[in-house]
């Protein structure tokens, strides 16, 4: 269900843009959409705190992505070794937003597809190992019945 809602409202937001896109074709970003509609001065608010986002929301996704690889690799779960790979993630987020939006694209495509894959696999091959039994027995240790 969240994966669902996740998918409806990033559809809702890209249709939001493409509407902005309609109105307001000579718009070059975020920014510009906002003055043509409410002028300099708020185009620039919205800059500024896009940005803000930017760099506090970076943080906590390089936190989790050091310690996804520290927990692979355990000779980087030191504190200096996570520090660095935190660091290290954090740039490589500002070099691919220096490539351009089509290089962000592709860069989102990728982590999206290298999350999923191994949702999708044990979701997929788990099944062929599903055993009712097991999964009753685990959800109804005292053996109450399932209707009263």
């Amino acid at each position: 269900m969240g994966w669902l809602a996740a998918m409806l409202a990033a559809l809702a937001i890209a249709g939001v843009f493409i509407w902005l896109a309609i109105l307001a074709p000579q718009a070059k970003g975020l920014g510009d959409y906002v003055s043509a509609g409410l002028g300099r001065f708020f185009g620039m608010q919205t800059v500024v705190l896009f940005w803000v986002s930017v760099w506090v929301g970076m943080v906590p996704v390089a936190l989790a992505a050091a310690g996804a690889i520290g927990f692979v690799v355990p000779a980087l779960q030191a504190p200096g070794a996570r520090l660095a790979v935190t660091i290290a993630v954090i740039w490589a987020g500002v070099l691919g937003a220096w490539g351009g939006p089509r290089l962000t694209a592709r860069i989102e495509g990728l982590t999206l597809a290298a999350g999923l894959a191994p949702v999708l696999l044990v979701a997929s091959v788990g099944w062929f190992f599903f055993s009712p039994e097991v999964f009753v027995a685990s959800w109804n240790p005292h053996d109450a019945p399932l209707a009263e």
